[in-house]
């Protein structure tokens, strides 16, 4: 279950703090966006100064047709245990998915300790539920938690077609999925009965 806090706007109220539910199923199954590489086929390389903390250096080399993926992860000890300090991928972006290039993580808060309440599914219809505050990762906060006024978690407004998107926009920005907003354009394109040119053509327009 994808679960979205959101103000929503409507005749009657403005920006009052809402609940939203998205369920999986098993041609839709719901999984965990992960900000962190999987250590299979690490292998420790050396150990270095990074921007003033002492790392050890971790380093995955694989390789796809003839091109050569290299894969470096600097982590360091801290009161609270190992922690990932910066992380660097020179050939396709595995952990986001993306093009061949140089991409670099810096990881700037990170707390490896969390209530074992982290865990509890939320119940639907419970006043006041507020999803679980987890840490702070790339700058990225978690959702405000629910205010009284919300009673429980409904449907998304708007068509189906679009709850996918509007649920987790970045999911189609970092995902390794053809974008679901291109199926919410095609689901438009046939509805509206419009036709392009070339191929090209309607390339450019669903990307638009």
């Amino acid at each position: 279950m994808r679960y979205k806090i959101t103000p929503e706007t409507t005749e009657k109220e403005v920006n009052a703090r809402k609940c939203f539910q998205l369920p999986g199923s098993k041609e839709d199954v719901v999984k965990i966006q992960s900000v962190f590489p999987s250590p299979h086929g690490f292998k420790f390389i050396r150990e270095e100064y990074y921007q003033g903390r002492y790392c050890a250096v971790w380093q995955n080399v694989t390789r796809w047709a003839q091109k050569k993926n290299v894969y470096t992860l600097w982590v360091t000890n801290s009161s609270c245990g190992v922690a990932p300090v910066h992380y660097e991928m020179r050939g396709y972006n595995s952990l986001l998915g993306s093009h061949y290039d140089k991409y670099e993580i810096t990881y700037t808060d990170f707390d490896n300790s969390f209530p074992s309440s982290i865990f509890d599914l939320p119940v639907n219809g419970e006043l006041g539920w507020a999803p679980p505050i987890l840490p702070v990762v790339l700058g990225l906060m978690a959702s405000p938690p629910c205010s009284p006024e919300t009673k429980k978690c409904g449907d998304l407004p708007g068509s189906a077609v679009e709850h996918r998107v509007l649920v987790n926009p970045m999911e189609d920005l970092v995902g390794r999925h053809q974008p679901w907003a291109h199926e919410v354009f095609h689901h438009y394109r046939r509805r509206l009965g419009r036709r392009y040119g070339s191929a090209r053509e309607l390339e450019h327009r669903q990307s638009v």
